[in-house]
């Protein structure tokens, strides 16, 4: 995208003189607050689509002291001592809350307008300026939106706040810069101080208009690295006053000079700073919301490196805001603290997150077992008084003769006896043995189609109620017994060995031998197991073996594996399936075998 936008005459002119300013033009007083604020908000919703927000609100008193969008219920609230003070400065009411509504519904609409992209941003912005992240991250954010508005949407209001806010420390002079030099217009700035004329050439540089998730994110880096060593306490006053809003987008925020709350008006007014921000960061919304984003995270990621480092960025940050809060809490009075309980640190974790997300997404189906159990056959053995709880249809009507009443009519008397074998359904347990030798792909760095199916076949059985034991193969074999430990089943099936491939027969044998009812086996490999045959003979020939199905995890490389490995099709139990790409997973079926012969998905 260009950021060269071409101006028309008409809104250079408007940039270059007030007098032909509209914003300037209406006199505040001819129009209340509240249809300025209606017609304003009719405009921004057919310009930003945003019909889904509720209606904004203007307050005296609110929790930031210029404008916010809450993230949680999209609520549009705006600062009135803010507006006052744009007011004393000329502008209209209308155009005064154009610029303010168009800036707040875009950081829902349009940037970041995904919680996923604010994620990697903090999280990528916490690897630079470590706890400035949020300040960072929110001077990213407000520039690219405003710049996409002011050149991309032809919006003069938001131009005409930002040139009426002051521009006190070093960000806000830098940053005052970079909209003029993108936009060509008049932001009233000060003169830039040479030892900052280098970082603007590079923040020119930057394409912030660029809405593609790589280019978001390499920009937001660049951006930090340019300007995070200009941030410190002694000239970002402003920063953090309003730490316990869970507030989204702001227009900028205000400044104090320690004459107390403002009117806009006389010398004793506030001063409204270009950069002077709410903190905003994943305070700014509820967990659901952030587990949702995380979920998008993994659905995106082909390395689950990127879900891990995010989804613990996030724990973390989760951590340190709970116990802020618990400290705020604590002071409050006796009986109001919270005790925070500290879970350890386990990378497993997220691990697990990650593939368990993609596993809902590629089940594989079971069929269930048919099963033959001894039954008893209902014989007829004479006549016996019909009562009222005994079903209708044992009435004998022809020996009743036309009465119906308990105890005089008549039932058929019913006695059982053995009738051999009848057929019922049952899911047998389960053994799922996985290979984590080094020619397989180690889970933690990119992901694995053999543990995504170990995984998916996992949460199905658990779904039927059966156990599940995992034997996790590679220079050793560790055979963890049956149980319904969600945690524990992923935990064993994520584990990698990185050594050679072997299985241990007599650690099978007694994982095996220890069911309470047939076991189905899943094998996930990509071959090379020296020893297979005879594991696979023993286990097709044991009475409380049932299914035994081998997942091949296909390779170009690794073609002759599969064509020593489908001899064991010839076995009454055994059927091999292909898994050449991750697609494949939901075309696998665990079935009873009718005929031997490779299953190619």
């Amino acid at each position: 995208m260009i950021e060269e936008f071409i101006f028309d005459k008409i809104f250079r002119n408007f940039g270059k003189s007030n007098r032909a300013n509209p914003a300037h033009q209406a006199k505040p007083y001819l129009i209340s607050l509240e249809t300025a604020l209606d017609k304003a908000w009719e405009e921004v919703q057919s310009k930003l689509y945003c019909y889904e927000l509720p209606p904004p609100q203007i307050k005296e008193d609110s929790s930031t002291s210029t404008a916010c969008i809450n993230m949680q219920d999209h609520q549009i609230t705006i600062n009135k001592g803010f507006v006052d003070f744009l007011s004393a400065k000329g502008m209209g009411y209308e155009s005064i809350f154009k610029g303010i509504l168009s800036h707040e519904a875009g950081h829902y609409k349009d940037i970041p307008w995904d919680l996923k992209n604010l994620l990697r941003m903090l999280h990528k912005a916490s690897q630079i300026c470590g706890d400035k992240k949020d300040a960072v991250t929110n001077y990213f954010l407000d520039v690219s939106l405003n710049l996409n508005l002011m050149l991309n949407k032809n919006n003069k209001d938001i131009y005409y706040i930002y040139k009426n806010l002051s521009k006190d420390s070093r960000v806000d002079l830098l940053l005052s810069h970079v909209y003029q030099s993108k936009t060509g217009l008049d932001f009233n700035t000060p003169p830039l101080p040479a030892e900052l004329k280098p970082k603007l050439l590079e923040l020119e540089k930057i394409m912030f208009t660029q809405r593609e998730d790589k280019a978001l994110i390499k920009n937001l880096e660049r951006f930090a690295e340019i300007v995070h060593e200009l941030l410190n306490d002694n000239n970002e006053p402003g920063f953090g006053a309003q730490g316990g809003n869970r507030s989204g987008g702001r227009t900028g925020n205000g400044k104090g000079n320690g004459s107390g709350k403002h009117n806009g008006r006389g010398s004793g007014a506030q001063s409204y700073s270009l950069t002077g921000l709410d903190k905003f960061g994943i305070r700014a919304y509820d967990k659901n919301e952030i587990r949702r984003a995380l979920r998008e995270i993994a659905e995106e990621s082909n390395e689950p490196s990127e879900f891990v480092v995010i989804s613990d960025f996030v724990k973390k940050t989760e951590e340190e805001i709970a116990n802020e809060e618990n400290k705020e809490s604590q002071g409050i009075g006796k009986g109001r603290g919270r005790v925070q309980k500290k879970e350890p640190k386990n990378i497993l974790d997220p691990l697990i997150e990650y593939y368990s997300i993609l596993a809902e997404y590629y089940p594989i189906r079971i069929n269930d077992k048919e099963s033959l159990f001894s039954g008893k056959e209902s014989k007829r053995s004479g006549l016996k008084p019909w009562e009222a709880d005994n079903p209708l249809n044992d009435i004998d009507i022809f020996n009743s003769y036309g009465k119906f009443m308990p105890s005089i009519t008549k039932a058929i008397n019913y006695s059982g006896g053995p009738v051999g074998k009848q057929k019922s359904k049952i899911t047998p347990d389960l053994i799922l043995m996985i290979d984590s030798s080094g020619s397989m792909t180690n889970p933690a760095e990119a992901k694995s189609n053999a543990v995504l199916g170990a995984f998916c076949a996992a949460k199905e059985y658990l779904k039927k109620g059966s156990r599940i034991g995992v034997v996790n193969f590679s220079s050793q074999t560790y055979a963890y017994g049956f149980s319904r430990d969600y945690a524990k089943i992923a935990s064993s099936l994520i584990h990698y060995q990185d050594g050679g491939t072997e299985l241990d027969g007599e650690a099978i044998d007694k994982l095996v031998s220890s069911t309470k009812k047939e076991a189905d086996i899943i094998l996930i490999t990509d071959g090379g197991i020296y020893n297979l045959d005879s594991v696979m003979n023993n286990l097709n020939d044991k009475s409380n073996t049932n299914r035994i199905s081998i997942l091949y995890i296909d390779g170009s490389s690794r073609s002759r594996n599969a064509q020593k490995m489908q001899h064991l099709n010839d076995k009454n139990k055994i059927a091999f399936y292909t898994i050449r790409k991750e697609e494949d997973i939901p075309g696998v079926i665990i079935r009873d075998l009718k005929q031997s012969g490779v299953i190619a998905l």
